[in-house]
């Protein structure tokens, strides 16, 4: 079937979540406009869909939300700061870029980082990816905050009125 059967039961509620999801990632998109980083900015999109579509989720919890992004953010900036670190240039002589080893750590200790820590939330993984490849900057990294905390607080006030469309 083409049509998810549950669509024809809660057709406004499909279109008003997905409208809210729109909106607030407008929002969020407005605080985040200083950040170039496609994976970073795309990292955001994925969340918005989990909070929207499936705002009782286990990853769509506030902690997973806010810890998510804390790990990706952790792990993402340490392995950028690694690979411009000479000594492991020097070490990955024979890796063409080690920004590419580093990337695959980082999202690897990203996702058991969330794990062990009851964390999980699939982009902060993608976020922890972008992050590896891209200039860092306190500024970088304080519109992250203020964007995860923003789509947490607008999904949270929202949770009571939505259900989980998937």
């Amino acid at each position: 079937m083409l049509m998810d059967p549950k669509f024809s039961k809660n057709k406004v509620r499909y279109v008003l979540q997905c409208g809210l999801g729109t909106l607030s990632m407008l929002l969020i998109l407005l605080v985040m406009n200083q950040i170039s980083v496609s994976a970073v900015v795309a990292s955001m999109g994925a969340s918005c869909f989990i909070s929207f579509l499936m705002p009782h989720s286990h990853t769509a919890r506030p902690r997973s939300l806010l810890g998510g992004y804390l790990v990706g953010m952790v792990f993402g900036c340490l392995f950028n700061s690694l690979s411009l670190q000479p000594i492991v240039q020097s070490w990955l002589g024979a890796w063409q870029d080690p920004h590419i080893l580093m990337a695959a750590i980082a999202v690897g200790l990203s996702m058991f980082g969330m794990a062990i820590t009851n964390t999980e939330h699939p982009p902060a993984a993608g976020l922890a990816l972008g992050l590896v490849f891209d200039d860092i900057t306190l500024v970088t990294i304080f519109i992250i905050i203020a964007g995860i905390i923003c789509l947490t607080a607008i999904k949270t006030l929202l949770k009571p009125y939505m259900i989980d469309l998937l």
